[in-house]
């Protein structure tokens, strides 16, 4: 696989993974809320607040994979930019790196 390509893969893994994990979160605050707090539920979520909180969750989604992409890509490899490789995880990219990764 390309460089590029690896790149792209790390970033979208991360992204994805990021995002749900961040939707799942808003939704169980959703849910609580309209457990807990029945009566309260229109003056706490709103549908403006809704978009607040899924426009938050995809946007820190899209820090932490700029930012896990950046830093594990900034890493020298032992054979240079291509990765003989079908799939570019992050332990991977480690295992070829000629630095230490702690």
């Amino acid at each position: 696989i390309s460089y590029p390509g690896c790149a792209a893969q790390v970033f979208l893994l991360g992204f994805f993974i990021s995002a749900e994990y961040c939707l799942l979160t808003v939704m169980a605050c959703d849910r609580y809320i309209a457990i807990c707090k029945p009566l309260h539920y229109g003056t706490l979520l709103c549908s403006r607040a809704c978009v607040h909180m899924a426009v938050a969750a995809w946007g820190s989604a899209f820090l932490n994979a700029v930012l896990h992409t950046a830093n594990t890509l900034s890493l020298p490899l032992y054979q240079g930019n291509i990765l003989d490789q079908f799939f570019c995880e992050i332990p991977q990219i480690l295992k070829l790196s000629c630095s230490h990764s702690y």
